[in-house]
């Protein structure tokens, strides 16, 4: 990754980040809080953990870009990305009471304690968003229809605007969505092991999980490995005749 090849800037990138969120509509804000996700996961890896701590620190700032207060429910369009970036944030810097906020957050319930901690803070903010957006005020501006004076008064105040995506823009935010929720599945096959092997019960477990090979199995596999041979054949064959005619 480029900024962390470049990480003796990091206090350049951590500005820009915060100047651009202030900038960009709310689909390219989700995206930058997903960079940010990167960043943090990227740098907790290396020695001397680049941009962790600064972002760690200005997360609720971010978050409260990405999932702006404001008197429109479009602007929680933002919100359930959010809940799982924040998650997994959450569990890469090992904050211990991430599942007990996932679990607040799927019940609708707001945290009450006071804290200076920015990670529970972020919690605290992204609850009483979900909350906010499941009141009757939030359900009910949901079900009316937008007038054409609604329209109008997006149109003419810039700020608004962030908050109203075109198709073009919901067109593309869908094939975001898309390709985070693929990039969260990839990271659930991960299996953490401070021996880095398997235990003679875990592989148990696995072993048993699966029958002996049959008699079709084999023959599968007999197969299989014909058609290994002969394309490896078929390229070899292939890469003689080009080295020939050269």
């Amino acid at each position: 990754m480029y900024a962390i090849k470049n990480r003796h800037l990091q206090e350049d990138f951590h500005s820009v980040i915060l100047e651009v969120l202030d900038a960009v509509d709310l689909n390219v804000r989700i995206n930058i809080f997903q960079f940010v996700d990167s960043l943090i996961a990227s740098g907790s890896a290396i020695e001397g953990r680049p941009f962790v701590e600064n972002l760690a620190q200005d997360l609720p700032v971010i978050l409260e870009k990405v999932v702006p207060v404001n008197n429109s429910s479009r602007a929680f369009v933002n919100l359930h990305s959010s809940f799982h970036i924040l998650a997994h944030i959450s569990h890469e810097l090992q904050l211990k009471d991430t599942k007990e906020y996932e679990k607040k957050f799927n019940l609708n319930e707001t945290l009450d304690e006071e804290t200076t901690d920015p990670l529970k803070r972020s919690w605290k903010f992204l609850l009483q968003q979900k909350a906010l957006l499941h009141s009757e005020r939030y359900a009910s501006e949901d079900n009316a229809e937008l007038s054409q004076e609604s329209l109008a008064e997006v149109d003419a105040d810039p700020k608004l605007r962030l908050y109203t995506l075109s198709e073009q823009q919901i067109l593309a935010r869908m094939e975001a969505d898309r390709e985070r929720h693929k990039r969260a599945k990839e990271k659930l096959w991960m299996v953490t092991r401070e021996s880095y092997s398997l235990s003679f019960n875990e592989f148990e477990n696995i072993d048993d999980r699966f029958s002996s090979l049959q008699d079709e199995d084999y023959k599968e596999l007999r197969e299989l490995k014909r058609l290994v041979n002969k394309s490896f054949n078929g390229r070899n064959q292939s890469s003689e005749f080009k080295r020939l005619k050269a």
